[in-house]
């Protein structure tokens, strides 16, 4: 005698009829996540970005002043002064200067 799962599909198959198909359960998605980086690496910063200097006014004004000082008699004017006492002092600060 057949065991009784397989005496219940004889006559289905008999009658020409498939069997049902059992769910198979499909393979679980897979999440791509971002490798974290450690806490004790800093990102790379090229070297073409610096960071902004603020420079005050008041040290601008004195170094402009001076630089007056030192051109007195030439064609530049208070705004020359002011402009290149900023470049001055940028400069200095990235290069450690001051």
């Amino acid at each position: 005698m057949k065991p009784p799962s397989q005496a219940a599909r004889a006559p289905k198959a008999a009658a020409g009829l498939a069997p049902k198909k059992t769910a198979v359960a499909k393979p679980a998605r897979r999440v791509v996540t971002r490798r974290k980086r450690p806490a004790d690496v800093a990102p790379s910063v090229p070297d073409a970005v610096q960071p902004t200097i603020v420079v005050s006014n008041e040290d601008l004004r004195i170094r402009a002043y001076f630089l007056s000082l030192e051109y007195r008699g030439s064609d530049l004017n208070d705004v020359d002064f002011w402009l290149l006492a900023e470049r001055e002092l940028r400069q200095g600060l990235r290069t450690g200067l001051v």
